[in-house]
């Protein structure tokens, strides 16, 4: 006993000595109790967040997956255990540098700023270096923008005197994430040029590279841009630089008007086995070619294959935009357009793509909703000018509706012999097919009159002009709805902005003359429209000044009187305007303004009425005149009525009047026809008597009585509501139904 005590005594402090003193234990617990399992946290978060590796030089950091998160946490957890019970272990900068690294990445700056200023206070550290770059990312992400670039300055200057290749690098890729941040492309590529002569690993020259070149391709400079994409495989690419810089290198050759050469390099690129999961790209390019050249047919069908095989990539995207474009402005079938700009918007296209996808989808969707909207209308407009074409449309509806029933009846009793049809059968195949089919609405005759659908019909009209003009592009097209626009409402208000769209597409095509005429012909007759002076601008005129209108002042004179309720000195100022200012904006609201006073307030709806009709005569083409015309027209009717019934009373009365002689004239004739008709009556008559053996002829030929049927006593007459009915609406006694 006493020698194994002695033994393990010697052990003991045999393994002191092994570890050296406390400090040794200490660093021993730390790091196998805490720092590596941080450690191995701390990898596994930097994995996670390499599988979505961001561009080289992205200055925002993205949001990390939630795996990644996670084990910052658990980094920070340990790391914080090191520093709160191992402060003495050899450890604790290297827990502090990685604890700071975790609040970087999880963006919780502010923290990350204190930890490494906190390292930066021990010396004797190998840490410093590293930590300052550290300080430097983490106040530029804080906003201290000029502190953080020159401590990366520093940090990059220091690193290469002391050949630390690797912090020099990571120092100019912070410097150059910021200038291309605040879009300071010139000094981006003067670093981009100094990071590929300082890094040593050339996987990283040969991203430096691609990236150098597309900044040369975006600030115009091409030729810069082919060189950088060409030397990029003087280094070691990785399998994707190598493919993306060939590729841009490709398209730049066509860009540049070398299509031949370009469609050369990218079949070279289709034929590599090792790009196979890329070739979509490829085609895609070559399709866009096949566009450029003119051979419509071939780029399409290059882009449906892509559609087809690559469906899930970016693209597919892309090529079903480039359909939709092809349908929407080559063969002008905007179904077929939306079609593709919709399988655009759920692909993986990129966001600008499908951004315009949508825009495009929206135009079309609006362009088809006008013109069914302009067909109803037209088809309305139809039924009147010619009923024959309602039956028509009425007998096809029809037909139409019989054949749906009798599709109906067939799925009730799809069940036929305890069975069901399969979904094979013909009876799927015509169920289907009558789905395809296009649907027949009921027609109805319309309710307004033929002048009021054209003004619809005008103004739909307008509206195609406008899409087509401003956001389809189309001019023909809109020339064609303006010019319809104003044939079907002549007294259009529309007008002035009609005939500057027209002058606008003259323009457009070149005929100056026809141009000049109509941008002149608005600025004589539509001074009171704003319009004038875009007109102005194009014909070298003056421009006629509305933000000082002398009738202006002269309106709000008459508008304080009118508001102090002296209605009768407010239609005095306001008349004084189209008399004293007839092309001021201010004269047709003045007119409009009188009326509405001697309408409302005065209750003088004819004088209200020569008012608005003096309105409607002089200024056609103004808002007011659209707002008053449908009233104006009802009381013009009316109107016409009431003359009407005060024509017929005077000519009733007059008939009431007619002398003797000439009421006289009247009876003889009358008696006249009547002596011709007897004898053939009177015949027809007896027969008819003789034959039937009925009734008595009376001296009058024209009458006879019947017999009457004889009644039993006990037999009561029934009750009727009529005789009582007819008595009280005439006027007479009442029949005593007792």
């Amino acid at each position: 006993m006493e020698k194994f005590l002695k033994n393990k005594k010697i052990v003991l402090v045999l393994f002191l000595t092994f570890l050296g003193g406390c400090s040794l234990w200490e660093n021993f617990t730390a790091y196998f109790n805490t720092y590596y399992n941080a450690s191995v946290a701390f990898e596994q978060a930097q994995q996670a967040m390499n599988k979505n590796k961001p561009p080289l030089f992205e200055f925002k950091l993205k949001k990390i997956p939630s795996s990644a998160n996670k084990s910052f946490d658990d980094v920070i957890k340990k790391c914080s255990r090191i520093l709160q019970f191992h402060s003495k272990s050899s450890y604790f900068d290297k827990s502090l540098f990685m604890l700071g690294r975790a609040f970087y990445y999880k963006q919780q700056f502010s923290k990350a700023l204190r930890k490494f200023q906190e390292l930066a206070t021990i010396k004797n550290t190998d840490l410093a270096l590293k930590n300052k770059l550290w300080i430097g990312k983490t106040q530029l992400q804080l906003r201290e923008y000029a502190k953080g670039m020159k401590i990366l300055e520093d940090v990059k200057s220091k690193a290469i005197k002391n050949e630390e290749d690797e912090i020099a690098s990571e120092a100019l890729i912070s410097e150059i994430q910021f200038l291309l941040y605040k879009e300071n492309i010139s000094d981006a590529i003067q670093k981009i040029n100094e990071l590929i002569e300082v890094a040593k690993s050339d996987p990283l020259k040969a991203e430096a590279t691609y990236e150098l070149g597309k900044l040369y391709e975006q600030k115009g400079d091409k030729k810069g841009a082919l060189k950088a994409f060409a030397n990029v495989l003087n280094f070691e690419p990785t399998y994707e630089i190598e493919f993306d810089s060939r590729l841009e290198y490709a398209k730049l050759k066509k860009e540049m008007g070398d299509e031949e050469g370009s469609l050369k390099l990218l079949k070279m690129l289709s034929n590599e086995n090792k790009f196979a999961d890329m070739l979509g790209k490829v085609d895609l390019q070559i399709a866009n070619i096949y566009l450029d050249k003119g051979q419509i047919e071939d780029a399409i069908s290059l882009y449906t294959d892509i559609d087809t095989t690559y469906k899930k990539s970016e693209s597919a995207g892309i090529a079903d935009f480039k359909l939709g474009q092809i349908m929407e402005n080559t063969y002008n079938d905007y179904d077929s357009a939306m079609y593709y700009y919709k399988k655009c918007l759920s692909s993986k296209a990129l966001t600008d793509v499908k951004i315009q996808a949508k825009e495009r989808n929206r135009l079309l969707s609006s362009y088809l909703k006008l013109r069914g909207k302009l067909s109803q209308q037209m088809k309305k407009l139809e039924y009147l000018t010619d009923p024959k074409s309602f039956v028509r449309d009425s007998l096809i509806y029809a037909d139409y509706k019989h054949k749906q029933d009798s599709i109906a009846e067939a799925n009730k009793n799809k069940f036929t012999r305890g069975r069901t049809r399969t979904p094979g059968s013909g009876y799927a195949a015509a169920n289907t097919f009558q789905k395809n089919k296009k649907t027949i609405t009921k027609p109805r005759r319309p309710t307004l009159s033929a002048d009021s659908l054209k003004s619809l019909i005008s103004d739909t009209e307008f509206e195609l002009g406008n899409l087509f003009f401003g956001d389809l592009n189309v001019l023909d097209s809109a020339y064609y709805y303006y010019s319809s626009s104003l044939v079907n409402k002549p007294n259009n208000p529309n007008k002035p902005k009609i005939l500057y769209a027209m002058g606008n597409y003259y323009l457009m095509i070149g005929d100056t003359l026809k141009a000049d005429s109509l941008f002149n012909y608005i600025y004589d007759n539509y001074k009171y429209d704003r319009i004038v002076n875009e007109a102005a601008k194009i014909i070298g005129k003056k421009q006629i000044d509305f933000e000082s209108d002398p009738a202006e002042k002269v309106y709000l004179k008459a508008e304080k009187k009118y508001l102090a309720s002296d209605y009768s000195g407010a239609i005095k100022e306001f008349l004084t305007i189209p008399k004293n200012f007839p092309n001021s904006p201010f004269a047709p609201q003045a007119l409009y303004t009188t009326g509405f006073i001697l309408e409302n307030n005065l209750s003088l709806p004819d004088s209200a009425a020569a008012v608005y009709d003096s309105l409607v005569t002089k200024y056609r083409a103004t808002p007011y005149t659209k707002a008053v015309r449908p009233e104006l027209n009802f009381y013009k009717r009316q109107l016409k009525a009431i003359q009407d019934s005060i024509k017929k009373a005077h000519e009733d009365s007059l008939k009431a009047l007619l002398p003797p002689d000439s009421l006289k004239a009247k009876v003889d004739s009358v008696k006249k026809k009547k002596k011709v008709l007897e004898p053939e009556i009177i015949k027809n008559r007896e027969r008819m008597l003789k034959k039937k053996g009925r009734g008595k002829m009376l001296q009058n030929p024209l009458l006879f009585e019947k017999e009457p049927k004889k009644k039993k006593e006990t037999e009561k007459q029934p009750r009727s509501e009529e005789p009582q009915r007819s008595a009280a609406l005439l006027g007479s006694p009442k029949v005593n139904l007792g």
